[in-house]
């Protein structure tokens, strides 16, 4: 089994995730610059934030009582309205390099919990709901107006410095650009020495040189001598 790197990486993206009680040893989630005053310095106290990998905030703040999960303020209602009213110029690379997988990695995942794998609790009926909301955003975004200048740019700008708007890009985005960009060079390359002679292939005439190399020359005498030395049937 081979794994992906693009989907390791994207399962370590951080999440901020807030304590529902008292958990102990688990204080080492704290972050660095926490100003906590809990008495034990073991104790991750209620209502303390921390960031937890995906992989980790799944299964502890989604599938347990012992987190809520907060999304990322780049999914947040604020940002998403920003998205939907036109993100077409907005650095997503900044906020996060696999966004749109995170993103729907993160939707998926909620949308899989049962709601009465909480109980009576609303947090979740809640994050469903943002969930949901925050997909079509996603979709809308991928497929809308960044995807047309998007493409425009991977195909027409074969001469200029793309740096600015490559830089933008989230890795999604950047792969569909690379791919836009050869199939352009491969379209160039075609129209300038398509008409030309098509050469042998260097591969073939290596193969060509060794079998000529390989192939022993008879004389007729020694062509002879061996047709006498052949055995004979008699029917």
């Amino acid at each position: 089994m081979y794994f992906d790197i693009d989907d390791i990486l994207t399962e370590t993206a951080n999440i901020t995730c807030i304590a529902r009680n008292d958990c102990a040893s688990l204080a080492f989630l704290r972050p660095y610059n926490s100003t906590s005053t809990t008495v034990s310095s073991n104790v991750l106290a209620e209502g303390e934030k921390c960031e937890l990998p995906l992989w980790a905030c799944i299964s502890l703040a989604l599938e347990s009582r012992f987190f809520d999960m907060q999304l990322p303020k780049h999914y947040g209602d604020s940002f998403r309205k920003k998205l939907d009213g036109g993100g077409e110029n907005f650095n997503l690379r900044i906020k996060s390099l696999y966004y749109y997988e995170v993103g729907e990695l993160l939707c998926s995942r909620i949308k899989r919990i049962p709601t009465s794998r909480r109980g009576t609790d609303n947090r979740l009926v809640l994050i469903k709901k943002e969930a949901e909301i925050l997909r079509e955003v996603l979709k809308k975004t991928f497929v809308g107006e960044r995807f047309r200048k998007n493409l425009d740019w991977s195909l027409n700008s074969s001469d200029e410095d793309v740096t600015a708007h490559t830089s933008k890009l989230a890795h999604a985005e950047k792969e569909l650009f690379d791919i836009g960009a050869r199939s352009s060079y491969a379209l160039e390359s075609w129209k300038n020495h398509g008409s030309r002679r098509i050469e042998i292939s260097s591969i073939v005439k290596a193969s060509n040189d060794f079998i000529a190399s390989n192939k022993r020359v008879v004389s007729p005498e020694a062509a002879a001598d061996s047709d006498n030395k052949r055995p004979r049937v008699f029917g």
